[in-house]
């Protein structure tokens, strides 16, 4: 026997009844109520860091549990680059009227006063939300890399016709519908996966101050 044999370190204890289990699905919860109004969520911030530039605007990597749903996670990227909106006179792209960008809106939706400018003030402020509740929206999304195949929108999902509710789970040959923004139905779509697992999407974050 070598010297770095006799020279090993014991293994680390194993946690045999749960090291192997793996990770269980949770489906999302509804993204829309009955009337087809969207559910505002509380989700906690569980960590926040900062990740490559946003087309250089200063951006960050967001992980989220729903408080009332703990198994279910939502991970967003989120930065200081401007919303933007098509101007109807020219076709142009062009910032929205102040500036607002989707860092700024969860600044807004996590109550706090600060209204930085900077990159370092936004550091400092995204610091001090670490950890808190924040309301939000969400959306359903499945996707499968290998294929490239995705379903995209809560309402693309089909009902259950037992139970009646959406569902988060697809298999292959399942029939699954295209969807415009408005949530209309444009076509559909046969799944090719074998099996396809719905999974929230951060939507929009909710200042529920605004008036």
């Amino acid at each position: 026997m070598s010297n770095a044999q006799q020279n090993l370190r014991e293994p680390e204890r194993t946690d045999w009844d749960n090291a192997y289990k793996g990770s269980k699905y949770a489906p999302p919860p509804p993204a829309y109520d009955d009337n087809g109004k969207p559910i505002v969520y509380q989700a906690k911030l569980k960590e926040i860091k900062e990740v490559d530039a946003d087309e250089g605007y200063l951006n960050f990597q967001a992980d989220f549990t729903l408080v009332d749903h703990p198994d279910v996670s939502i991970r967003g990227w989120i930065s200081a680059r401007p919303f933007m909106r098509r101007n109807r006179e020219t076709g142009e792209l062009e910032p929205m009227k102040g500036n607002p960008n989707k860092l700024g809106s969860l600044l807004k939706a996590s109550g706090v006063a600060a209204k930085p400018q900077s990159n370092s003030e936004y550091r400092a402020a995204v610091k001090a939300i670490n950890g808190r509740a924040i309301p939000l929206t969400i959306d359903w999304e499945a996707r499968n890399k290998d294929l490239g195949e995705t379903v995209r929108g809560y309402y693309s999902f089909p009902k259950d016709e037992q139970t009646g509710m959406r569902k988060a789970i697809l298999k292959k040959g399942d029939l699954a519908f295209e969807t415009d923004a408005k949530n209309n139905i444009t076509g559909t779509h046969v799944v090719e996966s074998e099996v396809l697992f719905a999974n929230a999407r951060l939507r929009y974050f909710i200042d529920q101050n605004r008036k």
